[in-house]
């Protein structure tokens, strides 16, 4: 017996998506409903609390792409993937806030943000992004 593709799956992303995606939020639900989406849609995510989970995990480096709300514990996510740039670490990032950070929109350039949401975020824009930013990598 053949094994049937999902119609529902665009297969040229298959290869390009990244390999594991760290979802970095304080609130334990939102990090784990976004999990359960991102591996029904066959992606590998890790969850962390706090950007001190994140920076002190063995996995830190070794992510593809990281979804991060702006208010966690310890810093803001702004300030995360600063820290994470002044380690040499530029993994790609999807930043997440309750509400436009226009006072925020040059730093958040100039720290390579990959894509900037609003809560709630909609599952197929986020998807998307993913989708995105394993196509950008794999060229």
């Amino acid at each position: 017996m053949s094994a049937q593709r999902d119609p529902g799956i665009d297969w040229e992303y298959e290869k390009s998506v990244p390999d594991r995606i760290g979802i970095v939020d304080s609130d334990s639900a939102v990090r784990h409903s976004t999990r359960m989406l991102l591996e029904v849609h066959g992606f590998l995510a890790d969850e962390f609390e706090s950007a001190t989970a994140l920076l002190e995990s063995p996995l830190c480096p070794h992510l593809s792409c990281l979804v991060v709300d702006q208010q966690i514990p310890d810093v803001t996510g702004l300030e995360l993937v600063e820290r994470l740039h002044a380690q040499g670490i530029a993994t790609p990032v999807i930043l997440i806030a309750e509400r436009p950070a226009s006072t925020l929109a040059d730093r958040i350039r100039r720290a390579g943000v990959v894509a900037f949401l609003i809560k709630p975020i909609q599952h197929d824009e986020l998807l998307s992004w993913i989708n995105h930013i394993g196509r950008a990598h794999a060229k």
